[in-house]
């Protein structure tokens, strides 16, 4: 077989080594590195042997050479900014920051974050910034795609579940999220000793509502006003009632005037 051509092919088939480390391996550490410049360099060199004509290099005044040794020299030396190692691959934190749709902060006693990176299980607790970040991150899952999973009560992602994917770019993302239906609504009766009461006033701060005419009451509260609890009034002279009532309950408010 031809001398030249068998060169050819080494050169080649490191090459195409390197390109699978590339797009395959792309985290290597410092002395993995130094040995990819060196093959990079003996197999670019070993196609220039093929290659008519010469070249002289000259290095720092202190180093000279010619033909494939000069195109090993001038390769090794000369690495491209491009793919210069960098700290890519080290570890990292990604922090997602939470918000409603008007760019309000939205926290939770007891939210979090779970997703699960290389089948390990990470437990983010969401604080008191709407914020919740993801520590000691490998390096090779920059700009992969993840599972998020959201645990905070009252409220989803956007897309109404509790389940989204996101990229890992940068150092963070901001979210934004929708409230659930858990605390859209308050519902219940009104009665006294003669039985249950039609037309009896109810208000929840300057919102006013009227039972129907079986004495009963079903609140719906806005989106952009929905909270875990509020504080419900009953007009009825000579009666006042009031109490604190959680919608995410979802129990009958039961008020008996008396």
């Amino acid at each position: 077989m031809n001398k030249n051509l068998i060169t050819a092919v080494l050169g080649f088939s490191l090459i195409l080594l390197l390109l699978y480390l590339t797009f395959f391996k792309p985290c290597l550490n410092d002395n993995q590195y130094m040995i990819i410049r060196i093959v990079l360099s003996v197999s670019v060199a070993a196609l220039a042997a093929v290659i008519p004509g010469f070249l002289n290099v000259r290095y720092s005044n202190t180093i000279k050479a010619g033909g494939a040794l000069g195109v090993l020299v001038l390769t090794f030396f000369y690495t491209p900014s491009v793919i210069a190692h960098s700290n890519y691959c080290d570890d990292f934190v990604f922090t997602v920051s939470l918000h409603d749709t008007l760019g309000n902060v939205r926290t939770g006693s007891g939210g979090r974050l779970l997703t699960q990176v290389n089948g390990e299980a990470k437990i983010v607790t969401i604080d008191e910034n709407g914020s919740a970040t993801f520590k000691n991150i490998s390096g090779g899952l920059r700009d992969s795609v993840i599972s998020l999973q959201l645990q905070l009560e009252g409220w989803r992602f956007k897309n109404y579940s509790n389940l989204i994917k996101i990229r890992l770019h940068g150092v963070g993302i901001s979210i934004p999220l929708v409230p659930d239906d858990s605390e859209c609504c308050i519902t219940g009766s009104v009665k006294d000793a003669t039985g249950y009461l039609a037309g009896v006033k109810l208000s929840i701060g300057d919102k006013v509502f009227y039972t129907n005419a079986d004495g009963r009451f079903n609140i719906n509260i806005p989106p952009s006003e929905r909270r875990p609890e509020y504080k419900l009034i009953v007009h009825h002279p000579p009666y006042v009632w009031e109490n604190t009532v959680h919608p995410r309950t979802h129990d009958e408010v039961e008020i008996k005037l008396q």
